[in-house]
Parts: C-alpha cells; sequence; structure tokens
C-alpha cells in the first residue's frame, strides 16, 4: 500500500521523485516499509529501499543522502545515488517515539537533520561519512503521545528553519528554537495540539513572519522582531 500523506520528494536538480511506501491507519501495524525513488522524466525505478513499519512523511534531501523518518522509531539515511541504509538513529521506546513529522535538512559547513516524535521532543543529527548518526541536541516540546495514541501529546510538525532558527508546532503550541543548540527561543500556548507545519516569509516591513494551523480551529500568525 502506497502511503505517506505529506507526499513526495523532488530533488533538488528535478531528475528524482521520492516517496515512502507502507502505511496503515493502525500506527502498530508493520507494513514492511520502503522508499522509492524514480525517474523523474519516465517514471523508471531508480533504486527501492526496505525500511522499518511504516513511512508516512515526506523524505528530506541531503548532500549525499536521503533522510527519511519511520514508524519504528528510526530516522533512516538512504544513499542518494544508489539506495540503501548508509546510517539510521533509533529513538528509545519504539511505541512512543513514531516519527511522523518530515524532517527538515539544515546545510552549512555541517549537515544536520532536525526531526520531531511521539515522544515529545526534537531532535538534530548529524551524519558521519562512516553512517554513524551524533546527536547535537534534544529538547522536549511536550509529553509523549503514549502507547494507545492519545491526541494531547507528541509531535508530528515539520520542523521550518529561517537562517539559524526553526519553528515548530507541539502539543500544546508553537515553539521557536535555535538551529545550534536548540535553546528556546520563544513558546506561545494555544492549549492544544499544533500539529500542522509551520511556514515563514519576509513580510512588508522586513520582518520574519510566520504562520502555522492548530487543533483549536485557529490559524496563528507571528511575527518576529529582528530589532530586540
Amino acid at each position: 500500500e502506497m502511503w505517506g500523506p505529506l507526499g513526495p520528494m523532488v530533488s533538488s536538480d528535478g531528475k528524482t521523485i521520492c516517496f515512502g511506501a507502507g502505511g496503515d491507519a493502525n500506527f502498530m501495524k508493520d507494513c514492511k516499509a520502503q522508499l522509492h525513488c524514480l525517474d523523474a522524466a519516465d517514471g523508471s525505478v531508480k533504486h527501492i529501499t526496505a525500511l522499518g513499519k511504516q513511512v508516512q512523511s515526506r523524505p528530506a534531501e541531503g548532500e549525499k543522502v536521503i533522510y527519511v523518518g519511520d514508524y519504528d522509531g528510526c530516522m533512516y539515511a538512504v544513499d542518494k545515488e544508489v539506495g540503501g541504509v548508509k546510517g539510521m538513529y533509533c529513538l528509545e521506546h519504539p511505541h512512543l517515539s513514531i516519527i511522523e513529522g518530515s524532517p527538515t535538512v539544515v546545510r552549512g559547513d555541517i549537515e544536520s537533520v532536525i526531526f520531531d516524535s511521539w515522544d515529545g521532543k526534537i531532535y538534530s543529527l548529524t551524519l558521519s561519512e562512516d553512517g554513524s548518526f551524533a546527536l547535537n541536541w534534544s529538547h522536549s516540546i511536550g509529553k509523549a503521545k503514549g502507547y494507545l495514541g492519545m491526541m494531547d501529546g507528541g509531535a508530528a510538525s515539520t520542523p521550518f528553519v529561517v537562517d539559524d532558527v526553526l519553528y515548530v508546532g507541539g502539543p500544546k503550541g508553537v515553539w521557536s528554537l535555535g538551529v545550534e543548540n536548540g535553546d528556546v527561543l520563544w513558546f506561545y500556548e494555544t492549549g492544544m495540539q499544533c500539529g500542522s507545519s509551520p511556514t515563514a516569509w519576509t513580510g512588508s516591513n522586513g520582518q520574519t513572519r510566520i504562520a502555522i494551523g492548530c487543533e483549536d480551529g485557529y490559524a496563528y500568525i507571528f511575527e518576529e522582531n529582528h530589532n530586540e
């Protein structure tokens, strides 16, 4: 079964489309997830890589690998050219650590991947040449979702990065964190899950504006004041 509500990833050169396959409404079901990468021009298969249980998020492109989170609580790095798992980082307690939101890649002197989990935390990792992941930092943005999928916990929002700041929705509101060390810059409490993914743009006054929808039925728009 093809799944992945957040859709496919298109490579930066426009030549490759990648998407997760294997998902079910029952988050406990093992669907033998895979990452499929196709030629964007003719749809031919470039490579297929076996992953874990379920993939319901959009993969993210790094310089040499494709990052994709799985319902088995692991972040996978798949070789971009030939496929195959180059590295994986698994969180504790798989049933509490489902990775549902899409990862975000931060390019710089050292590439990092940032993602959140049902365990209520957000993580920043760096992949080494030998295939091992190093944890840069992690930060709690709410309580865990729980074994039975309780609706008032966990995180499944895709982080949005602007320069050295990231924005992400959490179980009880919206967070702004520093990309480098995960320090909290601000938190706005909505009282309900903000499971959608934020976006940001530069307003007419030159300040960064951030928009996100939450499960209280409201859309929120914030404005950063970079002069303070």
